[in-house]
């Protein structure tokens, strides 16, 4: 039939009508995913944050705003009105790209400087800006503007006095310790990941441990982490601090009731800018007075720990202790065997939970089997913040009698604190085929035990009775060379023992070991020294000495060369038991290097010849008289 209109036939106007509803129904899909991905490519992400949040009364403090997102550059947020506790005293911006996996990255820091004008506790509003229709806000945040004095800028914490006080102080909120746990409510062998992190906003050279954690009421497995911990920017109440994870614990409570993980203590390092009254001191030995270190020990709050019983309700009899979640496997060497052939059978449980306290199966071999104990080995695997362990029983089976022989799986139940109800894993069943005669096998078995007692009467015992023996010849023993080859392995053992305890404290103390290659590296330095002993190169021979010399006192003292200090330096050696005129020779090695360095005329190659001899000599009786 045709349409009276048109004149074409029904059919195909109807195939075209249903044409072009899919061309719309996907151009309208094309259009919407076009839209989410201009959305997604112009999403943006704002975060505010201070320098501190405790300012004295008349101080500046830093408000910065940070915009993420493709479109960061494109919007500029307006200063934060603060006239009831601040005046605005200016602002700027800095932008970074970066650019990974073929993806472009822009970040936007819009800072702005304010001045405290009133004393309290105070917020500062959300950052809020609108791009294309949306509005974006950024988290309030609460400072303190206290009075203006010695104090301001404290608050109470876990601080040791080392700190010091006046110019060197380092305030409370500038450098701490955290212990983050993962969770603070477990089951009896639920791991709880406890991570230990440094939050600093000051410069800190380096970190040492005094007092670990306590742990008791729990087995404590810990993550290994790199000796140089990598750090990372983290906003934590309204300030922005370097973190770095010094410390992570996988701790599994042994008992129910309330655990306490106690605090760690750790000694940092900081360094602070120092004062001088002589300026041309500062630019002649700037490579040892550097900036002043400070010895900060900061440590961290214990943490309550509440570990739940494991519930009655629906407990199994055969339950195994263990909370997570197992699974049980296990196999044979041979599926075939003959009889008084031995078999070894592999029974593996893994999975989270604390497997190194969990007893051995109950498994039922079949009769005529001897089984002997199980070889039992633990490994623990750590990997994206979680712990799982692995622990393997190794069964050496001796079938006695032929046939075909059934293992029956073997379960074991566990708690599953995600759904909170126990369950059980299993291995599938295991079967051999043993050859041999059943009725044979065991009469050649009762066989074999008469030959073994048979084979016991054959032995020839020692006779007790020394009456009959007579010495014949010289004693063995009084000579020399039986000592020598006796105790020439236990002197091998000593030795090798000294050597690896050696070698162990290299690997592991870095004061110990920079000052046993102290005068290895000192002669390597002053070789590089030799090689351009040279009147033209007087400038470049002076800088290696100077470098010797450096490098030398900063491995006697276990102080790197950067943050050597002359005073802090030669307290250091007077306490080490070295008089005061090898002190002062040995810097006035140092101060001479500086100078020569800068100096416009040449030395001659007689003049550095003997600097050198100088030097030698000077690193020698340092090297002769400090302890």
């Amino acid at each position: 039939m045709r349409s009276p209109n048109t004149g074409m036939p029904r059919a195909f106007q109807s195939r075209t009508r249903l044409g072009l509803a899919r061309c719309w129904v996907l151009a309208a899909a094309v259009l919407l995913w076009l839209q989410q991905f201009s959305f997604a490519q112009n999403a943006v992400d704002i975060k505010a944050f201070v320098d501190r949040t405790e300012i004295g009364l008349n101080e500046r403090f830093r408000l910065s705003v940070e915009i993420t997102g493709s479109a960061a550059g494109q919007v500029r947020p307006a200063a934060p009105s603060l006239d009831g506790f601040a005046a605005l005293l200016g602002s700027g911006s800095t932008q970074n790209f970066s650019f990974v996996n073929g993806r472009t990255s822009v970040s936007m820091i819009h800072q702005f400087t304010y001045e405290a004008t009133k004393e309290g506790r105070h917020e500062i509003p959300a950052v809020e800006i609108d791009h294309r229709g949306r509005s974006y806000r950024s988290e309030p945040i609460r400072i303190t503007v206290r009075p203006r004095s010695g104090a301001a800028g404290r608050r109470p914490g876990r601080r040791s006095a080392l700190g010091g006080q006046g110019s060197d102080a380092v305030a409370q909120d500038q450098l701490f310790l955290r212990a983050v746990p993962d969770r603070l409510k477990v089951y009896e062998n639920q791991p709880v990941v406890v991570e230990f992190k440094i939050y600093t906003a000051v410069s800190v050279e380096s970190y040492t441990p005094v007092d670990q954690p306590a742990t008791s009421g729990f087995w404590a497995e810990e993550f290994e982490l790199p000796r140089n911990p990598e750090t990372y920017a983290e906003n934590f109440q309204g300030r922005r601090y370097t973190v770095a994870t010094i410390k992570k614990l996988a701790l599994f409570p042994t008992g129910s009731g309330s655990k306490t993980i106690g605090p760690m203590q750790v000694e940092c390092q900081v360094r602070r800018r120092g004062f001088r009254s002589d300026p041309f001191d500062d630019f002649f030995s700037s490579r040892i007075l550097g900036r002043r270190r400070v010895a900060v020990n900061i440590a961290s709050d214990p943490i309550e720990i509440e570990v739940l019983p494991f519930p009655e309700q629906g407990r199994p009899a055969d339950f195994s202790g263990i909370a997570g979640r197992l699974r049980v496997s296990a196999k044979l060497d041979k599926r075939k065997a003959k009889a008084d052939e031995a078999v070894t059978m592999t029974l593996e449980v893994s999975g989270e939970g604390n497997l190194r306290s969990l007893s051995e199966p109950r498994i039922e071999f079949p009769e005529n089997f001897e089984v002997y104990p199980p070889k039992v080995s633990n490994a623990v695997r750590r990997n994206q913040g979680r712990i799982g362990a692995r622990r393997t029983y190794e069964y050496v089976l001796i079938p006695r009698a032929g046939g075909r022989k059934t293992i029956p799986p073997v379960g074991l139940s566990y708690f599953d604190p995600a759904d909170q109800t126990y369950k059980q894993a299993s291995s599938d069943e295991l079967v051999i085929d043993v050859e041999g005669d059943s009725n044979v096998v065991v009469g050649l078995a009762e066989g074999r035990r008469g030959e073994i007692r048979q084979i016991r009467q054959d032995i020839r015992f020692i006779k007790t009775d020394s009456r009959s023996l007579s010495r014949s010849g010289s004693v063995l023993y009084a000579s020399a060379a039986f000592w020598t080859v006796g105790l020439a392995p236990l002197a091998a053992l000593f030795a090798a023992w000294g050597f690896r305890r050696h070698r162990d404290r290299l690997q592991g103390d870095v004061a110990y070991a920079r000052h046993r290659r102290a005068s290895r590296l000192a002669r390597k330095r002053l070789s590089a020294a030799r090689m351009v002993m040279k009147p033209e190169t007087s400038s470049r021979f002076y800088a290696e000495a100077a470098k010797a010399l450096l490098g030398f006192l900063g491995d006697k003292l276990n102080i790197a060369e950067a943050g050597l200090i002359s005073e802090d330096a030669k307290e250091e050696l007077r306490r080490r038991g070295v008089s005061g005129s090898t002190i002062d020779d040995y810097f006035d090695r140092l101060q001479t290097c500086d100078l020569k360095r800068f100096s416009p005329a040449d030395a001659e190659q007689a003049e550095m010849a003997a600097f050198l001899a100088q030097a030698e000599n000077a690193m020698t009786q340092l090297e002769r008289e400090i302890r």
